[in-house]
């Protein structure tokens, strides 16, 4: 989690004038991040589930896994389009006030020179936020699972061949 982090602390540093390559460095390390993370985050939720319970335990996690994902999207995206409204010129179209969409199809320099800073700055705000939440989950697993250790399969007393009951003779 902290090498997801640190994409997101080198994704603060992109603007409006930056080429490709600093964003491509900061995902290539964000899938690194999450790459590693899923793994032990997935193994320690089942680690805790009985093996009997697995489905449910399987279940669980992709429960949370989507949910979590929509309400990030939906978090961070609300953070990002009202940062860049809130951040373009108050005399701007409404259009280019809405989306930079807008501002592309106004074609005016002033305009899309704005537009580009307003977007940028909102998405280093929203990689500030990312990065912070990231690491305050990463806090909160390591005070959670500190002292855990994995559990090991319960091992089942050797059982002795089952010998079958004796028949009585009819004489």
């Amino acid at each position: 989690m902290l090498i997801m982090v640190s994409s997101f602390a080198v994704l603060t540093t992109v603007d409006a004038g930056s080429g490709f390559a600093v964003p491509a460095i900061a995902l290539g390390l964000l899938g690194l991040g999450a790459g590693a993370a899923m793994p032990a985050a997935v193994g320690a939720l089942m680690g805790t589930i009985p093996p009997e319970q697995a489905g449910v335990g399987s279940a669980l996690n992709d429960t949370i896994q989507q949910a979590g994902t929509a309400l990030g999207i939906a978090i961070l995206g609300s953070l990002l389009a009202s940062g860049y409204t809130d951040r373009m010129p108050a005399d701007a179209p409404a259009p280019a006030r809405e989306s930079i969409a807008g501002a592309v199809a106004t074609a005016h320099p002033a305009l899309l020179h704005a537009a580009r800073e307003a977007f940028a700055s909102s998405m280093t705000t929203t990689f500030t936020v990312s990065a912070a939440g990231v690491l305050a989950a990463a806090m909160l697993a390591t005070a959670v699972m500190r002292d855990r250790k994995p559990q090991q399969p319960a091992q089942s007393p050797e059982q002795e061949p089952e010998q079958e009951p004796e028949q009585e003779l009819a004489v």
